[in-house]
């Protein structure tokens, strides 16, 4: 398959890292110095358990200004009228998409279930599924699911490696996207904190993560922790410093799979935190331990059959009625979306589901709140209604979008309000600073 001009460009840079790279080291530039000599050896060709097909978005479609190549494989017994579930593949370090065709048994599990096989690049081999990837990979996403009869309650992912953390990062933040709403992740042995991956990492890969990012974690860590699941407290490993992406992953459920003998110990140190995290807080949450399957970091980790059985028991599970969430600005649960104050990785806030609207308390470095009246599921008609509660002064604007027109009316602590600023591409503005703390809306 080939890159585009936008994405090659990354790829030289890594190329530049991994020619510098220690041989002896135990690093993630190992995993990528493999898989590009498969790429130019006489490898394997491509599983032909499914219909495979190569599809391409431009940089305009994606929305990024970078082009997306994927791999999608089509089961051969699909018949007019079905839907079938969809596994979403994510690669490790420094491997292409048709890694996952070529080095392992989804093709054939997927065949044999009669699940589509998606496998996108994320931008480019090595981009740790940061935010323009996790772009990239859900407008793949919303080009798929409108072309192929996709079962929306059985969509999958399974990871492995940067894949895995790849993965995870990009279902916590699309935990009620209609596009990428996954039913179920499985991670293998996967980096989610990238923090800690930069402290224990080679220095080869340490300048390449630099560049991804942008600067060293010392100079500015928010871009690490965007594409981080949960940031370790170096001093009580398994304790998080908040905010963390795992809180939206409470009520997912997931399978994480750890390997003792892999020879990048701080990935299974990573990934048994990441678990302990989640079980101390009731998460739906499966570990498996794997010992002795594979010498290598490989995905033989765990076998094909045993996590899509895994996964195929799993289906999309309603929306709760309170969530905590964690935005960069762009993650959103029940309809609400916080944009953090200047300076600020992350807002944070508890949100509640109450009838046709919103209970949003405890908000904490947000300057702005964004709510899709679409996302409540109450009548086109009906009307909506906000009540912010502790930390709700902090905020400078609240906006409401998915109206379809201007509001009869708007009531702000039970007096009316002079028809608010609204556009149907804009959304209606509701907010100043020092603004009472409930709102209805009358459509």
């Amino acid at each position: 398959m080939v890159m585009r001009t936008r994405t090659r460009r990354l790829a030289h840079a890594v190329s530049l890292a991994l020619a510098a790279a220690p041989c002896g080291a135990q690093s993630l530039l190992d995993e990528a110095r493999a898989a590009e000599e498969r790429e130019s050896s006489s490898a394997p060709e491509l599983s032909t358990a499914l219909e495979i097909r190569e599809g391409f978005l431009d940089g305009a479609q994606t929305g990024t200004g970078f082009g997306e190549d994927y791999l999608l494989g089509v089961p051969r017994d699909l018949r007019a009228g079905e839907v079938r579930p969809l596994l979403l593949a994510w690669h490790g370090f420094g491997a292409p998409p048709r890694q996952i065709f070529r080095d392992t048994d989804y093709p054939a599990e997927c065949a044999a279930r009669g699940w589509f096989l998606l496998a996108p690049r994320g931008l480019d081999d090595k981009s740790f599924g940061f935010p323009p990837a996790q772009r990239n990979v859900r407008a793949v996403l919303a080009r798929v699911l409108a072309e192929q009869p996709i079962d929306r309650r059985r969509l999958y992912a399974v990871g492995w490696s940067m894949g895995a953390q790849s993965a995870l990062c990009f279902a916590a933040r699309h935990r009620e996207d209609e596009v990428a709403r996954f039913a179920a992740v499985a991670a293998l042995q996967g980096p989610h904190d990238l923090l800690d991956t930069y402290a224990r990492e080679s220095a080869p890969l340490r300048a390449w993560m630099e560049r991804l990012f942008g600067a060293a974690p010392a100079a500015d860590e928010r871009p690490y922790r965007r594409s981080s699941v949960l940031r370790l407290d170096a001093t009580r490993l398994g304790l998080a410093s908040e905010p963390s992406y795992a809180r939206q992953l409470l009520d997912l459920p997931l399978l994480l799979v750890h390997a003792p003998d892999d020879p990048l110990t701080y990935l299974r140190a990573q990934s048994t935190a990441l678990g302990a995290w989640l079980r101390a807080r009731g998460a739906p949450v499966l570990e498996w331990n794997v010992r002795g399957r594979s010498p290598a970091h490989d995905w033989r980790i765990a076998p094909a059959s045993t996590v899509c059985a895994w996964l195929e028991r799993q289906q999309l599970g309603p929306l709760p009625r309170m969530v905590e969430l964690v935005s960069d600005g762009e993650a959103s649960r029940l309809g609400v979306r916080l944009v953090p104050r200047e300076g600020a990785a992350f807002a944070t806030a508890r949100v509640a589901r109450e009838g046709g609207g919103w209970k949003v308390g405890a908000l904490r470095g947000a300057a702005e709140l964004h709510l899709e009246a679409g996302a409540l599921g109450v009548p086109a008609d009906g009307a909506l209604e906000l009540r912010l509660l502790r930390g709700g002064a902090a905020v400078q604007r609240v906006v409401v979008l998915g109206l379809a027109r201007s509001p009869a009316a708007v009531w702000r602590g039970g007096r009316a309000l002079e028809a608010p600023p609204w556009s149907a591409e804009e959304g209606l503005s509701l907010l100043a600073p020092g603004a009472a703390a409930r709102w209805r809306i009358e459509r």
